[in-house]
């Protein structure tokens, strides 16, 4: 496997010529092209499949690293869960979306019963969350599928780096861990 350092410095030096191509060669706006990058940057860095350990990646999320507990149980290391190409980028920004809905949820919920707000609009606490949403998700969504395939992008990057890194050690591109019979 690659390591923590080299999957860094590769995403790093990616960032500027993705942006280059993005904008010059393709001919996509700046701010499309620069949600994709960034997409690639968190991808990579915070969202790294490497987020099944005590990593580098783990640590960069500070006194936030707690969240990342359960996911550590839920997805082995080096597992489909975690490095797969599909699953494991999909799994991780669903996990932490989830918890960002949540926290916004309780967030409303605790605005709404210490304003005194209407009963009215405290009994419907949850559907308006849901709404609100709902309501990002279709105003700003082309937005947030550009940074979501930045993201996955990024991550695909580092299973990329580590299937080409276990190639050259082992002739085997697999990255993940199965067990040897004997």
């Amino acid at each position: 496997m690659a390591s923590g350092k080299t999957h860094d410095v590769v995403t790093y030096a990616l960032l500027v010529p993705l942006f280059a191509v993005g904008t010059f060669v393709l001919g996509f706006h700046p701010i499309f092209t620069g949600l994709f990058v960034v997409g690639v940057w968190l991808g990579g860095i915070f969202l790294s499949p490497d987020l099944d350990t005590k990593s580098r990646p783990f640590y960069r999320w500070g006194v936030l690293r707690f969240i990342w507990t359960p996911y550590q149980w839920m997805a082995p290391h080096r597992s489909w869960l975690s490095h797969g190409i599909v699953i494991g980028p999909v799994l991780r920004v669903l996990y932490v979306g989830s918890l960002g809905v949540i926290a916004y949820t309780l967030v409303r919920l605790g605005w709404i019963c210490v304003t005194g707000v209407s009963t009215d609009l405290a009994s419907r606490g949850l559907e308006v969350v849901r709404y609100e949403v709902a309501s990002i998700w279709s105003d700003y969504g082309f937005y947030l599928g550009l940074f979501l395939a930045g993201a996955w992008v990024g991550s695909l990057l580092h299973v990329g780096l580590d299937a080409l890194s276990t190639w050259r050690r082992t002739g085997r591109p697999s990255v993940y861990r199965f067990k040897r019979k004997p």
